[in-house]
């Protein structure tokens, strides 16, 4: 009776081994078809700031026809440690490089083509000088005071569908989150202050040279969830970080980034009410991905949020000559 029912358990545990090693071969996403495509895309004032009305409107009249329902200028102003260096807008500040009209053409163009604009703000060359200043209060209150002047500027000026956070925050194991979300927390309450509500978008990136193990990542997004106050109404487009990889990778690395965004997702779900997309994008180690490779990101980008933004068809295949298949 006792090998009986040992030969029985035997049997039970190697049917449920093999149920096991079944299972682990089994995606634990959904690869779902295009069901959306991209509708976000980002834009650069230095690659536009001198064309014609009439080939802005071109632009624009292919991106409507690509499906594009929103556009997002990357930045406004550009100043480097605090002195002004560009503006694409009629501000009262003085600035080297001046395009007043820029952004009032862009508006005016994407109100008759019923695309939405997204305004990104300052941004400052100083940002990227971190082993200098380590994001310190005397160098966070000089970004906070670009911002907030081109903030209010901005608002006051132009009809737009959002506030773009311009200088490009990352992950890193520097402790530099607790300067940013002091940051954004005074950037949020004073849009709030003009416009309650004004949507507020960001599009970070994953950065291996600060803190590249997975589990140093997920805990900065972690924090970076927990530390800022977002509304329900705003958006992290967290750039997919297929770019650093080849035009076409192999699956294994493909997974790999694609699983890590998975897990950043559910911290976003669990620490914060900020909805969450990917940015995909359209470059590569070397040139340009693969058509098969921007497919598989948009398959994935699908599983993950109810839009999809990408960088970006108005500089790689519209400006850049590359035509989609």
């Amino acid at each position: 009776m006792k090998k009986m029912l040992t030969l029985f358990l035997l049997l039970i545990a190697i049917f449920c081994s093999s149920c096991v090693l079944e299972n682990e071969e089994v995606k634990i996403y959904p690869l779902l078809d295009n069901t959306n495509e991209p509708i976000i895309d980002f834009l650069q004032p230095w690659a536009f700031y001198n064309k014609t009305s009439e080939e802005l409107d071109k632009h624009f009249e292919e991106l409507k026809t690509r499906g594009f329902k929103t556009i997002i200028i990357q930045n406004t102003s550009k100043y480097n440690k605090g002195e002004p260096k560009e503006c694409f807008y009629d501000s009262e500040k003085s600035f080297p490089l001046e395009k007043k009209d820029f952004h009032k053409k862009i508006i005016t163009i994407c109100n008759e083509k019923n695309i939405n604009v997204i305004c990104g703000i300052s941004s400052d060359d100083y940002w990227w000088s971190q082993t200098s200043h380590e994001f310190d209060e005397e160098t966070m209150n000089m970004f906070n005071e670009e911002e907030t002047f081109t903030i209010g500027e901005i608002l006051a000026k132009y009809k737009i569908q959002g506030i773009y956070y311009s200088n490009e925050m990352y992950s890193n194991s520097e402790g530099f989150i607790k300067s940013w979300a002091k940051n954004i927390n005074k950037i949020i309450e004073y849009i709030e202050k003009i416009d309650p509500k004004m949507p507020f978008y960001l599009s970070p990136f994953n950065f291996s040279f600060y803190g590249g193990s997975e589990k140093q990542k997920l805990s900065f997004w972690k924090e970076f969830f927990q530390e800022i106050n977002f509304r329900k109404f705003d958006y992290f487009l967290l750039q997919d970080g297929f770019g650093a990889l080849s035009k076409d990778p192999t699956t294994k690395k493909c997974e790999d980034v694609y699983n890590l965004n998975v897990k950043i997702r559910s911290l976003c779900l669990e620490y914060s009410k900020v909805n969450f997309a990917l940015n995909i994008e359209l470059f590569a180690s070397k040139g340009l991905a693969s058509d098969d490779r921007v497919n598989l990101q948009k398959k994935y980008a699908n599983t993950l949020g109810d839009v999809i933004a990408c960088f970006s068809v108005s500089h790689y295949y519209i400006e850049g000559g590359k035509n989609e298949e």
